[in-house]
């Protein structure tokens, strides 16, 4: 703008001091007053001066360029040196917003994180590489884990690899076995596919697609099933949680083995900094409880014990174990020698409880402990620790007054549920479902109306007690 104004007041300058010339008149005989081929003499008129054909081509002054004595005084009446343009006193463009919020010493730096984040690419694509150079199509779980192991910092690292890797379809992991070029798997079981069934009027088309809509009732019933568990199931009482914080000497890494829904970690972690959450269930942790301080981890039944040492943190590592309404299911043995390893010393503990199942009302329970027992002969041999109130459950810790081997502490815990509710906890039963998948319905629809008109209607919501008890302990000779 300011060049734009300096340039007006130069031209208008100049103007002045060298005014248009008037206009000539041609002689009439000589030209016509408008060109022959021209439709509009106003373009004459604007940008034409008309002159005699005899007369000498001469440019305005103010077009033309002085020279000699002339040049010199153009250029006092310029005053250059006065309104020149001064670049010294031109500043730089403000920064930006999202720029100026920036620490000034991390402008045009690479952060800590943004480091972390190069680096972890970089071991990523060095184990790539790793595995690229392998001639094997295929190799087991636990060499996998081993690779990634040679360019990470530590266990939890690789298996973070090991499983960023699955899920990006650099790998394919089935079960124990690693295909270490996916396009080969997927291209060999197009041709199976193709070349097996390749009419469409083959019975094992129809075959296969009568088992992926199987397939897909399977998946819809475990995960109602999960869902029903989820909500018929009691909830703990917080003073657990404080009671167990209170008899641990630090507050650092929990492990709540066999989580489900993740009920007993939410809780856990409210007095404890991070809760490693197991299960050997996909569908129960798919509706587990989200928190950013629960770390939330499928553990298969195989995986070796040395794997699942080093994903809950290591040897002498936890402060609390907890296994809620499950321990009674594990192999005892096995599980016990992991506990022995993993459990900080001193100063953690191992708690486990369970319950009964509920009791509704004189009216409802006789008829509700005759359902219970026709499903005895379904259950697994384990649930008669339940049905004993643990008091027979081998706990080979030492006691730090919670309850010890044979003497658990007994609780009782409310909760308020509707029939939906207490169906959908027997629907999740094993016993049930193992006397299904044997043709025998332990819940026919005459049951189920009966329990309903006892229960007192379909809606109605009801208070139940369930009877828990708790074992806790110590990894024994270790002070609290």
């Amino acid at each position: 703008m300011a060049i734009r104004r300096i340039l007006a007041k130069r031209l208008s300058s100049t103007l002045k001091l060298d005014p248009l010339p008037p206009l000539t008149i041609l002689e009439r005989s000589h030209i016509p007053a408008t060109p022959p081929d021209s439709v509009d003499g106003d373009f004459f008129r604007r940008f034409l001066q008309r002159r005699e054909i005899n007369h000498v081509a001469r440019l305005p002054e103010f077009l033309s360029i002085p020279v000699g004595e002339k040049l010199r005084e153009k250029l006092r009446s310029m005053n250059v040196t006065g309104e020149r343009i001064r670049f010294e006193r031109l500043a730089p463009p403000a920064p930006s917003t999202a720029t100026a919020l920036l620490p000034t010493e991390t402008m045009g730096k690479i952060t800590v994180n943004d480091a972390k984040k190069i680096l972890k690419i970089s071991q990523l694509e060095k184990v790539k590489s790793r595995l690229r150079e392998i001639p094997m199509n295929s190799i087991s779980y636990t060499e996998f884990v081993e690779i990634c192991d040679e360019f990470c910092c530590n266990r939890e690292q690789s298996l973070d690899f090991a499983k960023m890797l699955d899920e990006s379809g650099s790998v394919i992991v089935l079960g124990d076995v690693v295909f270490l070029r996916p396009y080969q798997v997927a291209k060999s079981m197009n041709k199976i596919i193709s070349e097996s069934i390749a009419s469409p009027n083959d019975p094992r088309r129809r075959e296969l697609e009568q088992m992926e809509k199987q397939k897909a009732l399977i998946d819809q019933k475990a995960q109602s099933l999960a869902r029903f568990y989820s909500d018929a199931r009691p909830t703990y009482p917080g003073k657990w949680f404080s009671m167990l914080a209170q008899h641990t000497t630090r507050h650092s890494l929990a492990w709540d083995v066999g989580t489900g829904n993740g009920q007993a970690a939410i809780s856990i972690v409210g007095h404890y900094k991070k809760v490693i959450a197991t299960d050997v269930s996909k569908d129960q942790l798919s509706h587990a409880q989200k928190h950013p301080r629960i770390q939330y981890i499928h553990t298969p039944l195989s995986m070796s014990d040395e794997e699942l040492v080093s994903i809950v943190g290591g040897e002498n590592s936890l402060d609390l174990i907890t296994v809620a309404a499950a321990v009674h299911w594990f192999d005892l043995p096995r599980f016990y020698s992991i506990v022995n390893s993993v459990l900080r010393r001193p100063g953690g503990i191992i708690a486990v409880w369970a319950y009964e199942l509920m009791n509704v009302s004189p009216e409802f329970d006789p008829k509700f402990k005759s359902f219970l027992d026709s499903a005895l002969p379904y259950w697994h041999p384990n649930i008669k620790f339940v049905f004993d109130g643990y008091k027979t459950l081998p706990f080979p810790f030492e006691s730090v007054g919670l309850g010890l081997e044979n003497e658990p502490i007994e609780v009782e815990i409310q909760k308020d549920i509707s029939f939906d509710g207490f169906l959908g906890l027997l629907k999740s039963l094993s016993a049930i479902n193992t006397a299904n998948e044997k043709g025998v319905d332990l819940l026919p629809r005459k049951l189920v109306e009966e329990f309903e008109v006892e229960w007192g209607g379909p809606k109605l919501v009801r208070r139940v007690i369930f009877k828990a008890f708790m074992l806790v302990g110590k990894v024994k000779n270790t002070k609290i």
